[in-house]
């Protein structure tokens, strides 16, 4: 074999080698880049409840679950009494607290007593807890809910009803109201006066008054809404919001809050 042959194989045997060097050593650059990703990933999102504030530092249960047992929804209970909750856990810590709270009709924490439990450490996770609905939870339908951990929870398949045992206002109850608060309609002042009173899911009463025919030159109607509270045995009026309607020809024909000319 001549020289040049021999530097033509030399040459070939060297460009494999330097190959081999950089694929390999791609290999494991990339591979030495994924670990460190897959330790660097943050942590999952994790949810807090309100009420029971931030829940950073709480344990995690990636295989737990828990169940609410009861109430289970259809119970009807007075604000200041008492609720006997159940519920069931599965691969959570028993020495975890467990977070009771009252969840609004739109899936929302009850802001206003909806915590019925005063700390995690106030139910430990034994299945069981008695609580005390406090005075401030307005009337309406709730959902009871349980809370472990920092993913976990679970409430219950149908509404409570949390009530203050206020009586109903209905339709006459509300005119009499608004005939002593507001007044009603003389010859000299409107033709008629037409009450309504309804009752949200939270149990707040709204009462609406509409004065037809006003002896006014700009104005044919006034429109009167306010909220209605019980409380030493009487119903009251809360600040009214006021509009109206114009006369033909004077102004907008739905009731506003804009003027009359």
């Amino acid at each position: 074999m001549n020289q040049k042959g021999f530097t033509n194989i030399a040459l070939i045997v060297l460009i494999i080698v330097i190959v081999a060097i950089v694929v390999v050593g791609g290999y494991f650059v990339l591979r030495s880049d994924t670990n460190t990703a897959s330790q660097l990933s943050p942590t999952p999102g994790i949810r807090t409840t309100g009420g029971a504030g931030g829940i950073d530092d709480l344990p995690q249960f990636p295989d737990g679950s828990i169940t609410l047992l009861s109430p289970n929804g259809g119970e009807t209970y007075k604000v200041g009494g008492q609720i006997t909750v159940k519920w069931q856990t599965k691969n959570v810590s028993s020495a975890s607290g467990i977070w009771i709270h009252l969840d609004t009709a739109d899936g929302k924490h009850l802001d206003s007593g909806g915590d019925l439990v005063t700390s995690w450490n106030d139910a430990p996770n034994n299945g069981e807890k008695t609580v005390t609905i406090p005075v401030d939870v307005p009337d309406g339908q709730y959902k009871v809910a349980v809370t472990v951990g920092q993913e976990l929870e679970d409430t219950s398949d149908n509404y409570i009803t949390i009530t203050s045992g206020k009586p109903l206002l209905n339709q006459e109850q509300a005119r009499v109201l608004i005939l002593q608060t507001w007044g009603g309609c003389t010859p000299d002042t409107c033709g008629s006066v037409t009450v309504t009173a309804v009752q949200d899911i939270s149990g707040q009463y709204t009462v609406t008054a509409i004065y037809e025919g006003l002896r006014d030159d700009s104005v044919s109607a006034q429109k009167k809404v306010a909220p209605a509270f019980y409380s030493n045995n009487i119903w009251s009026l809360g600040k009214a919001e006021v509009t109206q309607r114009c006369q033909p020809g004077r102004g907008h024909q739905d009731f506003s809050s804009a003027p009359c000319f």
